[in-house]
């Protein structure tokens, strides 16, 4: 590692410290362990793959399922200085990011799992050092998941050629039947499950009668409306 764990959560990504499981899962993945990390929408799934990719040397590859959500971390990644990329049907400029690739210029390689179980791109990831697979969104590797995408369930011929390479399955959504099809799949030891559970406490459920509709509608919108704006004065939105 070119600096402290410590030193680039804080230069980097401007934190001082871990939240929740992320120094857990940062912890395994920099010695080299394959991990299947559950956590919360909002614990920051991303940042335990991304410190480990500048942590660690070559170029982490990133398997994610959607284009939109590609773009959106790229945008975030490249905004903190990691040098970020992905290889989609919407990229224009595909000849050279696989030119930035193979030379070692990315710290993150974003793809759809289609393109990451295609003979052609798996070529070409054997002429790179890569520092770890991320596979996002795992809960797709399961039959059982609730946005199943066949190819997921294709990635072992590239894991198996990368063994040595640790593998991050990241996702919020898993019970226990479908983590340990994820584990099973992706050839992920038991031990290697951490798991910070599904709550997310800054959200909040009301149930009322439905009392003169139209009035509590209005009464919401207003309360929302006012709720948002004092979260803006104070910084927190």
């Amino acid at each position: 590692m070119v600096n402290s764990v410590p030193e680039i959560l804080h230069s980097v990504f401007g934190f001082d410290h871990f939240r929740g499981v992320q120094e857990d899962v940062v912890e395994r993945v920099l010695a080299g362990r394959h991990t299947l990390a559950v956590m919360p929408t909002g614990a920051g799934k991303s940042l335990c793959y991304q410190l480990p990719a500048v942590a660690r040397e070559g170029t982490a590859l990133v398997i994610s399922p959607l284009i939109a959500l590609m773009h959106d971390q790229i945008r975030s990644a490249n905004a903190i200085g990691l040098r970020a990329a992905s290889l989609t049907s919407a990229d224009a400029d595909r000849e050279q990011t696989v030119r930035r690739f193979k030379s070692g210029e990315l710290d993150l390689l974003y793809v759809a799992p289609e393109r990451a179980t295609g003979e052609a791109f798996r070529r070409t990831v054997n002429q790179v050092n890569l520092s770890l697979i991320a596979i996002d969104e795992a809960h797709c590797v399961s039959e059982w998941g609730h946005d199943f995408r066949p190819d997921y369930r294709q990635l072992r011929p590239l894991l198996e050629e990368h063994s040595d390479v640790p593998r991050l399955a990241l996702t919020a959504t898993a019970d226990s039947r479908t983590r340990a099809d994820i584990l099973a799949q992706l050839s992920i030891p038991e031990e290697g499950l951490i798991l910070a559970g599904f709550d997310r406490p800054n959200i909040r459920y009301h149930v009322r009668p439905r009392d003169g509709l139209n009035a509590q509608l209005k009464l919401d919108k207003l309360n929302g409306s006012a709720g948002f704006k004092k979260r803006a004065e104070l910084g927190a939105v």
